[in-house]
């Protein structure tokens, strides 16, 4: 019998995920953002910005288009809830400024604590009035959390920022600029083949490819901003349109004209 499960709800774009399978994806960049509750301990959650190594029962807020992802030693099972929240959500909501860093917290209260109990237990079942549930619980949960000042004042996120922290920050603040492998290794001190082995390992994806995932995203945002998208290549290390234009479409799947 499989010792991994997985159950979960969708209701209007949000989706609620209960289960221990290490498969489940943790290292992406998302269009939605997350609310994800922690039960085991030994896994590192790393950011941009920073690392921490989570005890258990922590919940972490994630803003969406945030890179992060959580490292499980030997890839081993752990327990935790995920919840997906989309824009469309959250900005009907009075707390749509709440996902702005990611935090994380370890000191949860009574409430807080409930709410997650009942997602667990109705997520047992796939039904549409369980869905229903589970989204009315999520809101619950995100406003509570707005609330809950003591919360608030000690979520911090550890500044310690090994090589892949640094790596991953410094990419995001240099999107504009030369980002090969050359530049990299002489801002580390690390060789070449060093970085892209351990950028591989610990991230998941190859350095080009997340460089690129960075890049489109940065696009994507500033043509929604209104930029001119005849100025968007330079601004993403593009010194073409033709080669920008082709990365762009390969990666979304349409032109950036169709974000206008």
């Amino acid at each position: 019998m499989n010792k991994y499960f997985e159950n979960k709800l969708s209701y209007q774009g949000l989706s609620v995920y209960f289960g221990n399978n290490p498969k489940f994806s943790e290292r992406e960049i998302h269009t939605y953002n997350e609310v994800m509750f922690y039960m085991d301990d030994d896994t590192l959650f790393l950011t941009e910005n920073g690392q921490k190594t989570l005890k258990s029962n922590t919940l972490l807020v994630v803003p969406k288009e945030t890179y992060h992802f959580i490292k499980s030693p030997e890839n081993k099972s752990f327990l935790r809830i995920k919840i997906s929240i989309p824009d469309a959500i959250i900005n009907k909501t009075p707390i749509k400024d709440f996902f702005t860093q990611i935090i994380t917290i370890e000191d949860l209260n009574e409430n807080i604590i409930s709410i997650l109990t009942k997602l667990q237990q109705i997520l047992k079942e796939n039904t549409e009035k369980n869905a229903y549930y589970a989204y009315s619980l999520v809101l619950l949960l995100l406003c509570e959390l707005s609330c809950d000042t003591k919360s608030q004042n000690s979520i911090k996120l550890s500044q310690e920022k090994g090589v892949i922290s640094f790596l991953l920050s410094y990419i995001s603040n240099h999107l504009a600029e030369d980002l090969t492998i050359d530049v990299l290794s002489n801002e580390i001190n690390y060789s070449k083949s060093s970085i892209s082995h351990l950028f591989k390992k610990e991230v998941g994806v190859s350095l080009h490819k997340f460089i690129t995932m960075r890049r489109m995203i940065h696009a994507r945002n500033l043509i929604k901003d209104n930029e001119k998208i005849s100025n968007v290549h330079l601004l993403c290390g593009y010194q073409d349109y033709s080669s920008f234009y082709k990365a762009y479409l390969k990666y979304f799947g349409y032109p950036p004209s169709s974000e206008k």
